[in-house]
């Protein structure tokens, strides 16, 4: 346990988010920390606003509950302004904002990484509230490293060094030209970890990819020199998600993770994907490909152990 767990987080929000600060608060102090809420600890009799005070001055890590009522907020800018101040450069990770929403982070909030709980409301509150508690961890640490030992990462089997000798061109032929396709565009990515697995829907026009750090984000990439990212999805997990394949018509995502589960999406809306499905294959060894038949009824899997499943 973190050596700074006896130290207070003060729960930033505005009062149309009461419900989340509260939920976060309670998960946090259920979790072994101390926390500083106004709902809780301006109890009457107290000074509202040097209570306040305190809280931006005693606590060691400010907690903003961002939507877009509390970016309108005149109070809560004071707050999360003033643990960003006490730590600019956020070496000491003290301004945490945790988005209940997919709300713009303006000005110098854009810097800060943030705890995205939004992403999670197709997951259970179990999955939440750890994700919640790993994040805040991290914060303290200043590092997330998983629980669980990574896989090892299984390479393709390496073809054979003995190659079949070029054609002997005479000297003066036209050579080929090299088979090497340009690229479209830059580079580019959201994911902190390794991309595992890449997918392009049927018509062309959306882009799945998936990390070790269980984040599948969904592309428009109508103009596949300036991809466009529509949102992204946590799987609830914090270690690797293997495969994405898109479904025949494009509306169905599937996604296979570490422990062997298969999580099947409805992407009608790219914007709000939603789980629709969930199967365990079997074993708890990693399923490291599925793939759908051609008319979508039919699912295969292929595991670590060497399993094939329909």
């Amino acid at each position: 346990m973190s050596s700074e767990r006896h130290l207070a987080i003060k729960i930033s929000y505005t009062a149309v988010d009461r419900q989340w600060a509260e939920w976060v608060a309670w998960k946090l102090e259920d979790a072994g920390y101390r926390v500083l809420i106004q709902a809780w600890d301006f109890v009457a009799g107290s000074n509202w606003r040097f209570k306040m005070q305190e809280g931006v001055t005693q606590a060691t890590r400010t907690i903003a509950v961002l939507s877009d009522a509390y970016l309108a907020s005149v109070y809560g800018k004071e707050e999360w302004q003033a643990a960003h101040a006490a730590d600019p450069k956020g070496l000491a990770r003290k301004l945490l904002p945790v988005r209940i929403e997919d709300c713009d982070r303006p000005g110098l909030l854009g810097a800060a990484v943030s705890i995205d709980l939004f992403d999670l409301f197709d997951l259970s509150a179990d999955t939440a509230r750890s994700y919640l508690l790993v994040q805040v961890r991290g914060a303290l640490d200043g590092r997330v490293k998983p629980d669980i030992e990574p896989a090892f990462p299984v390479r393709p089997r390496q073809t054979s060094p003995d190659q079949p000798p070029s054609f002997p061109y005479h000297q003066g032929s036209p050579q080929p030209r090299s088979a090497k396709p340009p690229l479209i565009g830059e580079p580019f990515t959201s994911h902190t970890g390794a991309v595992e697995s890449v997918a392009i829907g049927p018509d062309g026009k959306i882009l799945a990819t998936s990390s070790s750090e269980g984040v599948v984000w969904l592309w428009d990439v109508t103009d596949p020199s300036r991809p466009r990212a529509i949102g992204k999805f946590l799987t609830g997990h914090t270690t690797g998600l293997w495969s994405v394949v898109f479904g025949p018509e494009g509306k169905t995502l599937a996604t296979s993770i570490d422990n062997g589960t298969v999580r099947l999406r409805d992407i009608s809306d790219p914007s709000r994907p939603h789980i629709i499905g969930e199967f365990l294959t079997g074993d708890d060894d990693p399923v490291w490909s599925v793939a759908f038949r051609p008319d979508g009824r039919i699912l295969a899997t292929g595991s670590e152990d060497g399993t094939l499943r329909l």
